[in-house]
């Protein structure tokens, strides 16, 4: 009767042990997710406070373009077929 007793003291004990245990790994999981969540944001913040700062790109359309100035060698290297391709309409 008194072994039957120390075993079941015993198997409670344990049962209470790997339940804190549990408790305890289930309590650091989900701190170490919410550091995570918690950085990925403060992050997000810095890159936003930070790409206010950078200076836009500059738009296509604010760039002036310049026309190529033609060049005597042009006119003998032509990038254009032979005449004997192409076809008249």
């Amino acid at each position: 009767m008194i072994e039957l007793l120390l075993e079941m003291m015993m198997i409670g004990a344990i049962l209470l042990i790997g339940l804190y245990m549990l408790a305890a790994f289930a309590r650091i999981n989900l701190a170490f997710s919410h550091h995570k969540i918690r950085s990925n944001q403060l992050k997000e913040r810095l890159v936003t406070i930070y790409s206010s700062r950078i200076d836009p790109p500059v738009c296509p359309m604010s760039v002036t373009y310049r026309p190529k100035i033609p060049s005597i060698y042009d006119q003998y290297a032509s990038d254009d077929e032979a005449p004997s391709f192409v076809v008249a309409a």
